[in-house]
C-alpha cells in the first residue's frame, strides 16, 4: 500500500483529465452534500468532481442545437463517471459514479473541490468557462487528498454589481439580495 496519497490524488485527477474532464477537483464529502434523507455510501469520504464545458456558440442558438449540445456533454459526463469509477475500483477501492445528479449534490461538491464559485443564480461559475459547464462526480473510499479550498475568484462581488441574471431571469426567480444557506 502507498503512503503518498497526495501523489495518488494528483494521478487520479490527471486520469480524469485524460478521460475528457476539463476541470477536476477532490473534495471531502458529508451528509450535507446529499439530498436530505440520503447518505454517502459506507466509507466514502471524498468526491472527485469534474466539469465539461458546453460550446457557447451552440448554446446561444437555443432550440434543438443547444439541446443537442447539452445531451452530448451529459453523455460525455456519464461515460467519464463510469470509466473513472471503474478505474478506482481496479485498485480495490469502492467507487460510485454519479453520471446524473441524484442523491449527490454536484454544485456544493464542485465548489468545495475548488472548481468554481456559487453564483447568485444558483449555478457554479468557473474561472475558465463561466457558468457554461455541466458537472459530474464520483465518490470513493480511496483515501484521496483534497488539494484545493473552495474557490474564491471574486465572482461574488461581481454578481452583486452585475445583476444580469436578476434583471433578465424570465421567471423572476433570482432575488437581488444574497441569502445565506448553512452559514455560507
Amino acid at each position: 500500500k502507498t503512503k503518498d496519497w497526495a501523489g495518488v490524488s494528483r494521478t487520479v485527477k490527471k486520469v480524469a483529465l485524460e478521460m475528457g474532464a476539463e476541470l477536476v477537483g477532490i473534495a471531502p464529502i458529508d451528509e450535507f452534500d446529499y439530498v436530505r434523507g440520503t447518505r454517502p455510501p459506507e466509507g466514502h469520504k471524498v468526491a472527485i468532481s469534474f466539469a465539461i464545458h458546453m460550446n457557447f456558440e451552440e448554446m446561444k442558438r437555443l432550440g434543438p442545437l443547444a439541446q443537442a449540445e447539452v445531451h452530448k456533454v451529459y453523455y460525455l459526463l456519464s461515460d467519464l463517471s463510469v470509466r473513472l469509477a471503474q478505474h478506482i475500483r481496479s485498485y480495490g477501492y469502492h467507487a460510485v459514479g454519479y453520471p446524473n445528479e441524484g442523491d449527490l449534490l454536484f454544485i456544493p461538491v464542485a465548489w468545495k473541490a475548488g472548481l468554481g464559485e456559487l453564483g447568485r443564480h444558483g449555478s457554479l461559475i468557473t474561472k475558465k468557462f463561466g457558468p457554461s459547464v455541466r458537472l459530474g462526480a464520483i465518490t470513493t473510499e480511496m483515501p484521496l487528498i483534497p488539494e484545493a479550498e473552495p474557490a474564491n475568484f471574486g465572482f461574488d462581488d461581481f454578481c452583486l454589481r452585475c445583476n444580469a441574471c436578476t434583471n433578465f431571469c424570465p421567471g423572476d426567480s433570482i432575488i437581488s439580495k444574497k441569502q445565506e444557506v448553512f452559514g455560507t
